[in-house]
């Protein structure tokens, strides 16, 4: 919408020939709004084209599988309805800015913009660039906050530690293997448990006991490990004196 009335000086002259030349307001005002409907029609080609090409990388990044519902007739109509309201939005106030010019005064060379001290035009600049300052500052924060949550003191020591699930005849053979992996120095410590350090596979959902309130829907997490798992992670050990 604001680049179509930026260059509304330059189309000026159009619109002032083809008024002369017979041309209705209202066909004016059709052309500017088809000519900003098919502008909004190539952004979406392009865009879908770019998300297509985006989606194997971005479903890599976060381990989801995102995919565009090409067979779905509602997403073609909701595609569509959105191309056209989008369209008939930004071409509306320059179709009937622009139509609404004397051909008279165009052809003079006599027209000029107006210089209101509120118009359409700036209230759209003004709402860009609050919206662009409001996306900056949500960025940044969020930046913030993924840095914290990346950074932060977890309690344990992550740095070369590894976890390998119990696959196999890894679980049969677990002794033999820490042994083997202590003695040639390729581990310093060496922990069995029952799920990674970052989740929970086992919890007392389900549990009763004597006395306990039916509304009472509290859950334990359940974590089970061997002697060496404070020695493995790096964890601070702690006692508590009641």
């Amino acid at each position: 919408m604001n680049l179509s009335t930026a260059r509304s000086e330059k189309r000026a002259k159009e619109v002032g020939i083809r008024k002369v030349s017979g041309a209705l307001k209202g066909s004016l005002i059709g052309q500017f709004l088809f000519e900003s409907v098919m502008i909004s029609l190539i952004s979406g080609i392009l865009a879908l084209l770019i998300v297509q090409l985006c989606i194997p990388s971005f479903n890599i990044l976060t381990r989801k599988q995102l995919g565009i519902a090409y067979n779905d007739i509602y997403f073609w109509l909701a595609f569509l309805g959105f191309i056209l309201l989008t369209g008939i939005l930004a071409g509306s106030y320059p179709a009937f800015f622009l139509s609404s010019f004397k051909p008279v005064m165009v052809l003079k060379g006599s027209f000029k913009k107006v210089n209101a001290l509120i118009t359409p035009r700036k209230v759209l600049v003004v709402l860009q660039f609050t919206f662009a300052i409001i996306l900056i500052i949500c960025t940044i924060i969020i930046r913030q906050q993924i840095k914290y949550a990346r950074d932060r003191e977890n309690g344990y020591d992550k740095g070369n530690l590894l976890f390998v699930s119990m696959a196999g005849d890894i679980e049969k053979n677990y002794l033999l293997i820490r042994n083997d992996l202590l003695h040639d120095r390729v581990a310093v410590s060496v922990s069995k448990t029952s799920s990674p350090i970052t989740d929970s596979w086992s919890n007392t959902w389900g549990f009763q006991w004597e006395g306990k309130s039916p509304t009472d829907k509290t859950i334990v997490n359940v974590y089970c490990s061997d002697g060496d798992l404070v020695k493995t992670t790096g964890m601070k050990s702690c006692r508590a004196e009641i």
